[in-house]
């Protein structure tokens, strides 16, 4: 039955991508769609294969609703020819990288049958080896729909739409349900936390930079909802990182584009700010100050872990998604459990870092893979800031450089970059740094002054 639900939306897919092909405003819709179902995630994905229990970074092969968004506009694009070089930069191929480091954990995962959930280790990894083409699909539509229409509002205003939604449903917990660490639309409150760092750090971006017309105030509201959800989760690693990736932008902002218009803007959200700090310090100050120590010896324990995984299999790891077995009994990476007194029935958590759990799992190469991919996209946003000094996309730039900065600090705390929902929110962010990065070289190459046949023979023969 999942299988025809697929082959069912996959065909209907094709239909909307030839519709997108001959109309543009078909294509412009989808694109704003491709974010929407983070709304509605677990509902609106179909798990092919699926292990709901195992405790690993993909429970599944999944089949979400973005995904095939995406293939329909790859397939619009191919109809006009306009989909591009398969891999137009360096940092699409770090994607490949990361992909192709992770197959050799293959070789370690776990070969016998878990015993309570009926998979082996091979399947569990092949979910996370299904997963990065999706978000690749993900990237490369996002980047050829901005590329073929220089539209990069659509993408960002069903994030904004996503941004809005969730934080009606933080409130409704907060008001209502009454929800200790509201999670809005999201599974787990640190994945909410994550998602909405960037969102409003992006949107922040725009309320701080974007000129007074067109979608400014929808922006504005954006900021005001994705902060607002952010900080209601009482994420620590979410209430400590937010503030610095704004501070970024703003810090980047007036250092390299800056107007008047910034400082009007700035004032009265400082108030807002202030106002709202002060009523929520107190339950700040207990997040902080009543955080079991136990919380914190078991993230050390689980950090240790991946160091005796990385020291026992440096170059392949032990396996990709095989985190949730090895972790357990039989295996012994995990001292730690005679210290808190776990018995062998007891599955232990995560390592609360994407970056050892990547490393732990795949490897040395696939690690530097990792940073290669976070890494090639944070500086190019940076450089950004300064080629698009006075242009209306200034503020992409700026608000991705700061997003970016503060999501991987706080991905040193959590693990749960990795997961669907947010990883595809990522890899949007990319695609638009990547795109504005072609963009911004082909108007370099534009104003070079063109040398004639004759100049070059000239020099050639002065040089001679």
């Amino acid at each position: 039955m999942k299988v025809v639900a697929v082959l069912a939306a996959v065909v209907l897919m094709v239909i909307v991508g030839l519709a997108a092909g001959v109309n543009r405003k078909v294509l412009r819709w989808l694109a704003l769609a491709i974010p929407l179902p983070m709304m509605k995630w677990p509902s609106l994905a179909v798990m092919l294969f699926s292990a709901e229990l195992y405790r690993g970074t993909a429970r599944g092969m999944e089949v979400a609703l973005p995904y095939l968004l995406s293939f329909a506009v790859l397939l619009a694009l191919s109809f006009r020819r306009k989909n591009g070089k398969f891999f137009p930069d360096k940092g699409a191929f770090f994607f490949f990288l990361y992909w192709f480091f992770s197959l050799p954990s293959l070789m370690n995962c776990h070969p016998d049958l878990d015993p309570g959930l009926n998979q082996t280790g091979y399947m569990y990894a092949w979910y996370e080896i299904w997963k990065v083409p999706m978000m690749f699909m993900v990237y490369k539509a996002i980047r050829g729909y901005c590329r073929f229409t220089d539209d990069v509002d659509a993408p960002l205003i069903g994030m904004g739409v996503v941004a809005i939604v969730n934080f009606l449903e933080v409130v409704k917990q907060h008001f209502i349900i009454h929800v200790a660490q509201a999670r809005g639309l999201f599974a787990h409150q640190n994945s909410m936390a994550m998602w909405a760092l960037l969102a409003g750090t992006l949107f922040f971006s725009a309320y701080l930079n974007r000129s007074k017309s067109g979608l400014w105030r929808f922006y504005a509201f954006c900021f005001l909802a994705g902060s607002a959800a952010c900080m209601r989760t009482y994420s620590r690693g979410a209430m400590a990182c937010l503030p610095v990736a704004c501070f970024v932008v703003a810090a980047v902002s007036f250092v390299r584009n800056f107007n008047f218009r910034m400082t009007s803007r700035l004032i009265p959200l400082a108030l807002v700010g202030i106002l709202g700090l002060t009523l929520a310090l107190p339950k700040i100050v207990e997040r902080f100050e009543g955080a079991s120590s136990r919380s914190g010896d078991k993230r050390i324990g689980l950090a240790r872990s991946a160091e005796n995984m990385i020291k026992d299999h440096p170059w392949a790891g032990v396996g990709l998604n095989n985190w949730g077995i090895k972790i357990n009994p039989p295996y012994d990476y995990a001292v730690h459990r005679e210290e808190f007194g776990f018995n062998d029935q007891f599955k232990e958590g995560i390592v609360e870092t994407i970056y050892l759990l990547v490393w732990a799992e795949c490897g040395t190469p696939c690690f530097l893979a990792l940073l290669g991919l976070f890494g090639w996209h944070w500086w190019k946003a940076f450089r950004l800031t300064g080629r698009l000094r006075g242009q209306p996309n200034f503020w992409i730039a700026a608000g991705a450089f700061g997003g970016l900065t503060g999501l991987y600090l706080q991905s040193t705390l959590e693990w749960v970059l990795k997961q669907s929902i947010n990883f595809t929110q990522l890899v949007i962010v990319f695609a638009l740094i990547s795109y504005l990065n072609e963009k911004a070289n082909a108007g370099a190459r534009a104003k070079r002054p063109k040398v004639t046949r004759q100049q070059k023979e000239e020099a050639l023969a002065y040089a001679q």
